[in-house]
């Protein structure tokens, strides 16, 4: 049985769950997914697609970025990213907590996932721009564009303090670091936790 909340439910969730109907209507129907299964090829699945549900008009930044005009299954890939993660912030933006945290929550891994591909690209010569084109759309934050300050560089320690920390997944980089500073003293309680050794932790476990 519902209590007072139950006062506040619509003022608090209403728009979001509406919005939430919404999107339920886009997924895709069983005779829509059957005439996707039917397709012999992509630009085929593509038109397909387009035609099924709120899908009309998701590849035009594909179609602009891609000048050669071939569509390949990586393109497809990430318009259907894209258009994921647009829903999935628009809705963070009108949710409350807990639904706002949970949502960010959800995108944590991808976000990581960038974070390390990223650096791991400057680490290896790979430049920024080039990194960030591959990058996963669901993964995508504002702050990533900081990582970018690193390239060229070698003081991972300083990434860490500087750049990782400030990132909303810097939580975890700091838990992995705390739980490595924890083991080190338990197998040496002289072991210097120093900048050095963060550096080396970085380039050689962490990332």
């Amino acid at each position: 049985m519902l209590g007072l909340e139950a006062a506040s439910i619509n003022m608090d969730h209403g728009f979001v769950e509406a919005m939430l109907r919404s999107l339920r209507k886009n997924i895709l129907e069983d005779n829509a997914y059957q005439q996707l299964k039917q397709t012999s090829n992509i630009q085929e699945f593509r038109m397909q697609l387009e035609d099924s549900g709120n899908f009309q008009g998701i590849f035009d930044n594909q179609n602009r970025e891609n000048s050669a005009g071939d569509f390949e299954v990586g393109l497809l890939r990430n318009a259907l990213k894209e258009k994921l993660h647009t829903e999935l912030m628009h809705l963070e933006s009108q949710a409350v907590y807990p639904l706002n945290e949970f949502i960010q929550r959800m995108l944590h891994g991808y976000q990581i996932d960038n974070v390390v591909s990223i650096i791991e690209g400057l680490k290896n010569g790979r430049s920024y721009e080039e990194m960030i084109s591959t990058a996963d759309p669901l993964g995508m934050f504002k702050e990533l564009q900081n990582i970018r300050i690193v390239e060229g560089d070698t003081d991972y320690a300083s990434l860490y303090t500087n750049v990782l920390i400030d990132l909303p997944v810097g939580v975890y980089f700091r838990k992995f670091l705390n739980e490595i500073a924890e083991s080190v003293k338990a197998a040496d309680d002289n072991a210097e936790f120093d900048s050095k050794y963060i550096s080396q932790l970085l380039k050689n476990e962490s990332l």
